[in-house]
């Protein structure tokens, strides 16, 4: 279960990044973000660029921590960096629930896996 939820948590984020950093300027990705023109897209987009990279950032940390976690010697080194990753990107969820409630749907999305990978880390240790 917590490698099933860290993996979607990874893939999710590492898809964020690709339509942040890489496909923000086509039509369809912008949209996805409630932005209706190329001109409004290329106001926000190095912002949207830039958050790319934490979301590509975010996925990377939570893959070492999960593969450290079951490296006998590195187990509390992987699950500190896991838990520290999937907390983070479990508030970034929350904070696109509470910032846009309407949403709730991606957030959701975005929130519930790390959310099931941080509490599965914390009975492990338990």
């Amino acid at each position: 279960m917590l490698y099933f939820f860290g993996g979607i948590s990874i893939l999710f984020h590492v898809w964020a990044f690709i339509m942040e950093s890489l496909l923000f300027m086509n039509p369809k990705i912008f949209k996805v973000f409630g932005l209706r023109t190329a001109e409004d897209a290329g106001i926000v987009k190095l912002m949207a660029f830039n958050q790319g990279f934490y979301n590509l950032f975010l996925a990377l940390v939570l893959l070492v921590g999960l593969i450290l976690a079951r490296t006998p010697d590195k187990v509390m080194l992987g699950t500190g960096l896991a838990m520290g990753a999937a907390f983070c990107m479990m508030g970034a969820g929350a904070v696109l629930i509470i910032s846009k409630p309407s949403a709730w749907y991606a957030g959701l999305i975005q929130g519930i896996p790390p959310l099931i990978v941080l509490v599965t880390l914390y009975y492990k240790l338990a």
